[in-house]
């Protein structure tokens, strides 16, 4: 059973370890394995107080963040939410007419980023101090909403609203069936573009009390060197696309021994995943779970 008080928002699990266990490890940047930086949650904790007392002392009602790989970023998706701003998840690599449709949409006067933006968006980028202490500590997040956009079929953007309690009650689900915990160290390579990524190797296993690597994109087709890095950082929860499952098993090399239960659960998801690329999966290389859509 786990120590953690039951969360009342994204945000619960980082307020209370940050004070109550600051030194846990709470992200491993080893997007450069031989050099990695390593982040306990007392770090991200003190970072996200400063981040959202900059936020909230902004008029507007909803931020919307650039997505990247980085320790940052992930900081200021948590401070947006702390600050009990509307968290809007933008992909940096949708065109401009895309992101100023979802601008336009959201009205937003307001947009986190830890890289200058260019264009018309330039000028609604808040100039956030990521070397500031916080003065105050701030815990609005349960009335923060996250917006997520869709392509669609036409192009234009779509957007969705969920609350911190349907958040919650879909990932309360996905750790009763998976067991997730603060043993569960996720290990991400996919570059994140949105809530399905951000959510599955980020969110899911941090609301628990887990931890999480940021790994390089797409090194799993270094077989050896991707299971090195499995095994270096003990990542013990990994989320496979079946491209990634199809590669691995037809192309790339197992570990050297095939990893039990215990030590690493891979879950497959975002389309369905071939009965005989699971089994071969599962007698060479570890567990995986063939949960269609489990990211959504």
């Amino acid at each position: 059973m786990s120590s953690l008080p039951v969360p009342v928002s994204l945000d619960s699990t980082l307020r209370h370890l940050g004070s109550a266990d600051p030194r846990r490890p709470f992200l491993i940047d080893a997007r450069e394995p031989e050099r990695p930086l390593e982040y306990t949650w007392g770090d991200a904790d003190r970072q996200v107080d400063a981040l959202a007392e900059q936020i909230a002392a902004h008029a507007c009602r909803s931020v919307g963040v650039l997505l990247d790989n980085s320790y940052r970023n992930l900081c200021l998706i948590y401070a947006v939410m702390r600050a009990g701003k509307h968290l809007v998840l933008i992909d940096p690599e949708w065109g401009e007419a895309a992101k100023q449709a979802i601008v336009d949409e959201m009205r937003l006067d307001a947009l986190a980023s830890e890289h200058p933006l260019e264009g018309a968006l330039a000028g609604l980028r808040l100039a956030l101090d990521f070397e500031r202490s916080a003065t105050r500590r701030l815990d609005r997040a349960a009335h923060s909403h996250m917006i997520l956009f869709t392509s669609g079929t036409t192009g234009q953007p779509k957007g969705i609203e969920l609350s911190q309690q349907a958040m919650l009650h879909a990932y309360r689900i996905g750790r009763d069936c998976l067991g997730i915990g603060e043993h569960t160290r996720s290990g991400c390579f996919y570059r994140i573009s949105g809530l399905g990524i951000l959510g599955i190797n980020f969110l899911f296993p941090l609301l628990y009390g887990g931890s999480a690597v940021l790994l390089p994109l797409h090194c799993w087709a270094d077989s050896e060197g991707f299971w090195e890095c499995v095994e270096r950082f003990g990542i013990s929860f990994l989320y496979l696309v079946p491209p990634v499952v199809n590669h691995m098993v037809k192309e790339g090399s197992p570990p050297p021994r095939r990893l039990p239960l215990q030590r690493l659960l891979c879950v497959a998801g975002s389309a369905r995943l071939d009965a005989d690329l699971q089994a071969a999966f599962q007698r060479d290389y570890a567990a995986l779970a063939n949960i269609y859509g489990l990211s959504e």
